[in-house]
This record gives C-alpha cells, structure tokens and sequence, in this order.
C-alpha cells in the first residue's frame, strides 16, 4: 500500500539503506569463528549457493567448540561432556551440541 502523503506529495519517499549486522551478541567468538569456517567450506565447494556477506565477529572471547570425528568406542567421556553439571541429565543447550551420525544418515536415505 502506498504511503498517502507521498501520494499526495507532501513528503518524499523513505529511501531505505541496505547494512549488515556483522556483530553477533548471542555467540562467543569460539562458535563465531567455528560457524565462519563452516561458511568459508559452503563458499569455496558451492560458491553460488551462499550470499556473500562480511564476515562475522563476536565481543566475547571463549573456548573453541569441539568436533568429533568419530562416535568413540566408549562413549563415556563423551556423555560427561554433554551432561548437565549436578543432574546427570543429558539435554540440549548452550553447552552441549547436536552430533550426526553422516554415514548412517546417507545410509537411511537409501
């Protein structure tokens, strides 16, 4: 819908600015720069597949997070990891993350 007044010409458009919000406030910088090689490895094997945008950083140091590579054999220290501190209750949230099994996904899919 069209603003009236511009309509009317009492007062010119709004010319709206196009910026990026490349400060990420939620994030420390360890999952800031985790997430940004991952869009680095996007960009470079699909190149048309991601908008090209600067790149983004955190205010908050921290640790950089963990990968696995491979589900260990026991995975003991691994449920340690991802355990709430004092429960015992293993639940998703800002200290834990998601691991996929790649090959038995591909596997499914068949």
């Amino acid at each position: 819908m069209a603003d009236p007044l511009v309509k009317a010409g009492v007062r010119a458009p709004v010319k709206h600015q196009l910026f990026q919000l490349s400060t990420n406030y939620r994030s420390h910088d360890g999952i800031v720069q985790a997430a940004r090689f991952m869009v680095d490895l996007l960009t470079r094997f699909f190149p048309s597949s991601l908008d090209a945008l600067t790149p983004e950083s955190a205010k908050v140091t921290g640790p950089k997070p963990m990968f696995f590579l491979d589900r260990p054999e026991n995975d003991t220290n691994l449920r340690r990891l991802i355990q709430e501190k004092g429960t015992g209750n293993v639940e998703f949230g800002a200290e834990q993350g998601l691991f996929i099994d790649v090959e038995l996904l591909a596997r499914s899919k068949n």
